[in-house]
């Protein structure tokens, strides 16, 4: 069966990588939307971003080094600029002409470095960069990062995952499982749907999708217990209240807040944290994973954040397992290409599925689809 189409939506920024994966003097290859792509920093820190190939026989520049803020292929020793252009070859005083590769506009904002794989013009707006994170550049969080490259799943799939929690009880049993997150599950008609101690929320708009899980006075995840015995002790180890709420914009932007209070609400007896997920497609079948872990109840302790960023790193790594299982069995098939049945909690990765596509058709109509502009 022939692969589907490699679209992804243009018009918007999208995340190449952390800000500190790309470190003075050093070269970062990654490929995203199917371009493969060298970063570096330049003479003035900025992140620079080119097609990773020299315009002369070819080579990955990411196989080159930085001299001076510039990067020297590492076949002929040809020298570019960041803006793509070939300043210097060699034994040679002329540059030939069309001596440049295709450079990307970038910019570093809340601890991401963005690229914009459209046509140029769009990216004089840095409005549609993902303002969700916001928060990482504020006083007292304290933030660690995380990169899970070359994801052997599409984008979608991962969406699929993030969107219907009801998984968390059966693929994460010693950090996120609690049988309440089969709420998600429930209808959502109503604007508050709440059966006993569990309620789940969702708002879905033309360009975001965000839902609540509320747990009350009940049993929680392993890691939110552990988490909330390591600020007030074991003693306290019973039913607690949680509530988890979660914000998605496409193509594949997410917060996640987890929130852990005793049930009577004791003032100041809360341990809570953002969780942010950022996935970019590399290739229709394959995909980045961005995340953060930020706090600051309490402020600088790096104990407290690197506690939560390895129990949700330990969640992520097995959703790799079954989202990468996944699209093997799926194989070189969209969802929609495969038989499958549907659950009652689909329905927010369907809807994210239509937004996105929605998206792309809009942008096929105003000529803005192929990325290959100059």
């Amino acid at each position: 069966m022939p692969a589907m189409p490699a679209t992804y939506m243009r018009t918007c920024w999208y995340v190449a990588a952390h800000a500190s994966e790309i470190t003075p003097g050093a070269l970062l290859a990654r490929t995203l939307l199917d371009q493969r792509v060298v970063l570096f920093r330049d003479r003035a820190g900025t992140v620079a971003a080119l097609e990773d190939r020299c315009a002369h026989r070819l080579l990955p520049l990411s196989l080159g080094q930085v001299e001076d803020g510039r990067v020297r292929c590492g076949y002929h020793g040809a020298v570019y600029d960041g803006a793509g252009a070939c300043v210097q070859v060699p034994g040679q005083a002329k540059i030939p002409k069309g001596a440049v590769v295709r450079s990307y506009p970038t910019a570093e904002r809340h601890g991401f470095v963005w690229i914009w794989m459209g046509d140029r013009a769009g990216a004089n707006d840095l409005s549609s960069i993902a303002d969700l994170y916001r928060f990482v550049d504020e006083p007292g969080f304290d933030t660690l990062d995380g990169t899970i490259a070359s994801m052997r799943c599409s984008y979608q799939l991962t969406n699929d995952n993030l969107f219907d929690l009801s998984h968390v009880e059966f693929v994460h049993r010693s950090t996120l499982s609690t049988e309440g997150a089969r709420a998600t599950r429930r209808d959502t008609a109503m604007p508050r749907a709440r059966e006993g101690n569990t309620a789940f929320t969702m708002d879905m708009r033309g360009d975001a999708i965000d839902y609540t899980l509320e747990l009350r006075d009940m049993k929680i995840a392993p890691a939110m217990e552990h988490g909330w015995a390591r600020e007030f002790g074991k003693e306290t180890w019973g039913n607690l209240d949680f509530t988890l709420n979660v914000f998605f914009r496409p193509p594949g932007f997410w917060i996640f807040q987890p929130h852990v209070t005793a049930p009577d609400a004791a003032a100041g007896k809360s341990v809570w944290f953002n969780g942010t997920i950022v996935v970019t497609p590399e290739t229709p079948f394959t995909s980045h994973y961005f995340h953060k872990t930020s706090q600051n109840y309490r402020p600088g302790d790096r104990a407290t954040t690197a506690y939560w960023h390895e129990q949700t790193s330990i969640a992520f790594a097995e959703d790799r397992l079954v989202l990468e299982a996944q699209q093997k069995s799926m194989g070189e098939r969209d969802l929609y290409d495969c038989k499958i049945v549907s659950f009652d909690g689909d329905r927010m990765g369907f809807a994210a599925r239509k937004m996105i596509r929605d998206r792309i058709a809009a942008e096929k109509n105003t000529g803005a689809t192929t990325g290959t502009d100059e």
